[in-house]
């Protein structure tokens, strides 16, 4: 198996694990539309214990479903930890998919120069 694979399901993984250790859930209250509690073991276990065994989309959207995570920051690596940043990056990806192609391109710009300047310092 590819590295970049086996770093994708380790990724899937970690956010499973975080994401359910955030809410406090276990896998019996996050089993059910569509997701088993199986699965959600297999999702959280995915890339570690059994580096061969992936996962569909539609289990992944499910999952997502049942925490109120979309699916895509199941799959991005260092999610944020916080739910408010998480919801702020949702907004953030629903802005740029909305934008016409030179506001994609002013946010893309607005956004790399921010990150050079750093964090704003508070009053």
């Amino acid at each position: 198996m590819r590295d970049s694979l086996r770093s994708l399901l380790q990724t899937i993984s970690g956010n499973v694990q975080r994401l359910m250790a955030e809410t406090e859930r276990t896998q019996r209250m996050v089993s059910g539309s569509g997701v088993s509690q199986k699965t959600v073991s297999n999702l959280a276990r995915m890339g570690v214990n059994n580096p061969k065994r992936g996962t569909t989309l539609g289990t992944l959207h499910a999952f997502g479903d049942q925490m109120d995570v979309p699916t895509y920051q199941l799959l991005i690596d260092n999610l944020p930890e916080s739910s408010g940043c998480r919801k702020q990056l949702d907004r953030l990806i629903r802005a740029f998919v909305d934008a016409s192609p030179r506001q994609r391109d002013w946010l893309i710009e607005t956004l790399e120069l921010m990150a050079q300047i750093g964090p704003a310092k508070k009053p």
